[in-house]
């Protein structure tokens, strides 16, 4: 409770001064520059291009939010419509192996984190009406945003542009539908955005049963012509989510749109519920100096069934907030300096039961899981005739705790990785590439608390990931816009890459060590 008043407490030190200043007309250009100095560093404007891919959504068209994650090169989405275990991402290989959601990439909404510090995302509060535009980093990103060995993915809600009512719905033939209602509102400094979202989701298996409904508001603020703000509240229930299961080659010749026999006797699927309500402040001080600021808390209520009787009803409730704090220092047109410190603390509070068919049974674990995580870092760009380059810094110590009431446990990890970024500007708008970074990426508190060994301990033989990361690459923008292409080569050696494994003594669990050193290579084209 401290850590949570800690950081209402940090809300409250930007709200209260802010509002004092008085209320002026806003700054039409408030977007782009929020955008410019975004919570997790991104470079500036043409070097923007070369490290970045930015793609307008056409929402209206996407089934899913996996459909517009594979519209993307280098990145695969998993289990989009599978609404039990999440949508699961992986970019040039890292988040692949995640059981459940998203692991190893960080993302944004809005500026405002969707990631928890010990590297796991779940996106069950985002609606892809809500989605208008999408950000993509994908060479390492340690050195900026901490604990992602994958890179970064980064969304954008629409910019406040109009007052108009916006109704829309889509259904199809297997009783599957979507109804949201927008609304966009302007009142002298605050432009608002509301979105009410629902979806229900029937599959053409048996027992593929879901619903989402969401509720997401935005509120640009500008306090006075050198302060604006960001307020995001979002609101979200998922009642039922089943998970049909898989299906062996006899079963599928069978009857390929049956479910598991095991998932709909143990009624595989969870429900979830949860709320956030975060705040992103820029402060230009001066023409050479900026500051930026966040800060957000959630909470999220889960409660999932797996298809086993022993541990298979699990519930937690979790508590997540943080603060992050950036200097943007600009000397001159040629220079730019950043430093910043950016600080997370995730509590889940964590029961299992036995499930008897799918009732919850006797209890066998009650235990309280904690992840802290302080950064770090520094950037420096700069650019001199046709070169640009871009180097970057950052420390990191992550705590994890586990309380079990008859016992205590804890595991401290800390990293510090680098990224240097270099780009030379053949003709116009055409750029040579490349760079190179270290990133890491730690166990997940899942990860961490399957222990074999020990039940009353964190796993300690289990080791992050590190990889070190290399691409070059080509890429053109047209003066007009009309087309851009880019091709580019990467390597990515990956030591301690933490596989799963089963033991025959614990049936249904999954365990994890470090048991393989990799290397990928990839070539991507885009035109």
């Amino acid at each position: 409770m401290k850590k949570i008043g800690k950081i209402i407490g940090s809300l409250v030190v930007w709200l209260v001064p802010c509002a004092l200043i008085g209320q002026v007309q806003i700054d039409t250009g408030y977007q782009q520059i929020l955008s410019e100095v975004s919570i997790i560093g991104k470079t500036t404007s043409s070097y923007n291009s070369v490290l970045k891919d930015t793609v307008s959504i056409a929402a209206t068209y996407q089934s899913t939010v996996k459909s517009m994650m594979d519209r993307q090169i280098g990145i695969l989405g998993f289990n989009g419509e599978n609404f039990a275990q999440d949508l699961r991402i992986s970019i040039r290989g890292f988040g692949a192996r995640s059981a459940f959601g998203i692991r190893g990439i960080r993302m944004y909404m809005d500026d405002i984190p969707l990631s928890s510090p010990d590297g796991t995302t779940q996106i069950d509060e985002l609606s892809n009406y809500d989605i208008a535009s999408m950000s993509v980093v994908k060479s390492g990103g340690s050195s900026i945003m901490g604990n992602a060995g994958g890179g970064a993915i980064l969304l954008y809600s629409p910019n406040i542009s109009n007052s108009q009512w916006q109704l829309h719905t889509r259904v199809n033939t297997l009783g599957s539908y979507d109804i949201g209602l927008k609304k966009q509102t302007f009142w002298k400094n605050v432009k608002g955005y509301y979105s009410l979202q629902h979806q229900r989701f029937n599959g053409q298996r048996d027992y593929t049963h879901a619903q989402n409904t969401s509720l997401y508001t935005k509120h640009d603020i500008a306090w006075h012509h050198s302060i604006h703000s960001k307020v995001i509240i979002n609101s979200y229930i998922s009642p039922v989510g089943q998970d049909p299961g898989g299906l062996n080659l006899e079963q599928i010749e069978t009857n390929r749109w049956q479910a598991n026999a095991r998932n709909t006797l143990y009624k595989a699927g969870e429900s979830v519920r949860g709320n956030l309500i975060g705040i992103h402040t820029l402060y230009d001080v001066n023409p050479k100096l900026s500051i930026t600021s966040t800060a957000f808390i959630k909470g999220r209520k889960f409660e999932g069934r797996i298809a086993n009787e022993d541990r298979g009803y699990i519930t937690f409730d979790r508590t997540l907030g943080g603060i992050a704090h950036k200097l943007i220092y600009t000397p001159n047109s040629i220079f730019k300096i950043i430093l910043g410190h950016t600080y997370d603390a995730q509590k889940d509070d964590r029961e299992v039961f036995e499930n008897i068919e799918g009732s919850k049974g006797d209890q066998q674990v009650d235990q309280i899981e904690s992840v802290r995580s302080n950064g770090l870092f520094a950037t420096f760009q700069g650019h001199i005739n046709r070169w640009k380059l871009s180097a970057n810094t950052r420390f990191d110590h992550i705590n994890y705790g586990l309380d079990k009431g008859n016992g205590k446990s804890q595991r401290n990890f800390s990293a510090w990785n680098q990224s240097v970024d270099l780009a030379y500007r053949l003709y116009k708008n055409s750029y040579l590439f490349t760079n190179f970074s270290t990133a890491f990426e730690t166990p997940t508190l899942n990860e961490l608390t399957n222990n074999p060994f020990d039940s009353l301990a964190l796993l300690d033989r289990l080791l992050p990931e590190k990889s070190k990361q290399w691409e070059i690459g080509l890429r053109h923008n047209t003066t007009n816009g009309k087309y851009k292409w880019l091709i580019n080569y990467f390597r990515i050696n990956v030591d301690d890459q933490i596989i799963p494994y089963e033991l025959s003594q614990f049936v249904g669990k999954t365990f994890f060590a470090n048991l393989a050193n990799t290397q990928r290579k990839g070539v991507e084209a885009q035109l």
